[in-house]
């Protein structure tokens, strides 16, 4: 059948109700083969290689102090890739990405929740491979800055703020979409969601449902504020709204 994909590294299992499906290519550290790609809907030539191992690391630390709980930490990765599966041209794109992050929790009685998140991460870039192929300059960058707080009423229902931002050095072959060659990014997230079921005692398991409403505002996107593509596309175009259900027993 044209386009099936290749499963005969695919082991499938079952336990009980627990069903495993592991991808047996131990020599390649199972990596996802082009036809398991395509088999999820993912087009192989969108995706990159990794070449051999990708080392990370992670540091934390983290105390609870009563009622309140921090975490401190840093981390890194460093990842050699193929761009687009590609490794015709004998090199990669070399990746070095190393951060730190940080979390406040107030715990009070359990019920009455908040909590204060950030995340910084700079990447250095060297994409002698892409440079190779046509697809960027050569060495960049590009940092991102995360923060997000949320407060929980009674373990019912919440509100969340958030904001991200994107920036980089500008390249007009990485980034030739983009009017000024530059890949900032930035925005809000708002988010107010509830779950009803939480306090009920009148069904037999306790319903772990939530329901929610959240809304992305773009202030900067792809390097603009305005007209970011060149076609007159505003950053505000990109804003979204979502409603979102999930369920957990």
């Amino acid at each position: 059948m044209s386009g099936a994909p290749d499963l005969e590294n695919v082991l499938v299992g079952a336990d009980g109700h627990v069903a495993t499906v592991t991808l047996n290519k131990p020599e390649q550290r199972n990596p996802l083969s082009a036809g398991m790609l395509r088999f999820v809907g993912q087009n192989p030539e969108e995706t990159n290689l990794i070449d051999g191992v990708a080392p990370y690391f992670r540091l934390a630390y983290q105390r609870d102090m009563g009622d309140q709980n921090f975490e401190v930490g840093t981390f890194g990765l460093f990842p050699s890739l193929f761009p687009g599966r590609d490794q015709s041209t004998g090199h990669t794109d070399d990746y070095a990405d190393v951060g730190f992050d940080a979390s406040y929790e107030y715990l009070g009685n359990n019920e009455n929740i908040a909590t204060l998140n950030l995340r910084f991460t700079h990447e250095d870039q060297n994409l002698k491979a892409s440079q190779i192929l046509g697809a960027a300059s050569g060495n960049d960058s590009l940092d991102e800055f995360i923060i997000n707080g949320s407060y929980y009423w009674e373990d019912i229902a919440g509100l969340s703020v958030g904001h991200f931002q994107t920036w980089g050095n500008a390249d007009p072959l990485l980034y030739s979409g983009n009017s000024t060659f530059k890949p900032d990014t930035a925005g809000f997230i708002f988010q107010v969601d509830t779950a009803p079921f939480m306090d009920k005692q009148e069904f037999p398991v306790r319903l772990n449902l939530r329901i929610g409403l959240q809304y992305i505002a773009y202030t900067e996107f792809d390097g603009a504020s305005r007209n970011f593509d060149g076609a007159g596309r505003n950053a505000s175009d990109n804003n979204s709204i979502r409603l979102f259900l999930w369920a957990a027993l």
